[in-house]
């Protein structure tokens, strides 16, 4: 949540008060976002980042959410550098955000092992 605080800012600052469909999508653009950087760091994807950045491009009147996402994607590099968990899934269960994370362990510590 704290990674997406920015997406829900600039969205309450155009909308207001966020209704649980545009929450749910702040949080599934949220998830792509730091998709990107982790697959990347995988070895796998690195063409996910600008890939977006292209389609975002291609968007009329979003030059804000294309500068939101260098935004989004410096933060996680610059406050969650270490944690290289893919998100899978998330869901509100009984009032609570669960989140599905996959973690990989780089096949040169395997090899310690």
């Amino acid at each position: 949540m704290e990674f997406a605080q920015p997406l829900f800012e600039a969205m309450q600052a155009e909308v207001g008060e966020l209704s649980e469909d545009q929450l749910h999508n702040a949080l599934m653009i949220s998830v792509a976002i730091w998709n990107c950087q982790v697959l990347e760091h995988w070895g796998r994807g690195s063409h996910l980042a600008e890939a977006a950045r292209e389609r975002l491009e291609a968007i009329p009147k979003t030059p804000d959410f294309a500068v939101l996402m260098e935004e989004m994607l410096e933060r996680k590099a610059k406050r969650f550098p270490e944690d290289m968990r893919a998100i899978s899934d998330f869901r509100n269960a009984q009032g609570e955000l669960r989140i599905i994370a996959e973690g990989r362990l780089p096949s040169e510590l395997l090899e310690e092992h």
